[in-house]
């Protein structure tokens, strides 16, 4: 579950905080970029079971999955998922 932290409960360095390792990672993510491009599904199957141990028999999310993620979680969580995406999207634009 994603916590949902309140901008009045964070000091400005906590939410300004990034951690930066001083690693390149633009050669990898390049790579797996390109993979994906080339060989599409078969590369992310490749990927999520390499990174997340799992083996996905199909990478579509059927409605009925949808419709139980939705009963998982608050109203209040979707209203914050939404003005999260629409803050990206303003911010993009």
């Amino acid at each position: 579950m994603i916590k949902i932290y309140k901008y009045n409960d964070l000091s400005a360095s906590e939410i300004f905080a990034r951690e930066n390792s001083g690693v390149d990672v633009s050669g990898i993510v390049a790579d797996i970029i390109r993979n994906i491009k080339l060989n599409k599904d078969a590369a992310l199957n490749e990927y999520t079971k390499k990174f997340d141990g799992a083996y996905l028999e199909n990478l579509e999310v059927t409605k009925e999955e949808i419709d139980e993620a939705f009963s998982n979680v608050s109203d209040e969580f979707i209203r914050i998922l939404n003005e999260a995406a629409e803050n990206i999207r303003n911010f993009h634009k």
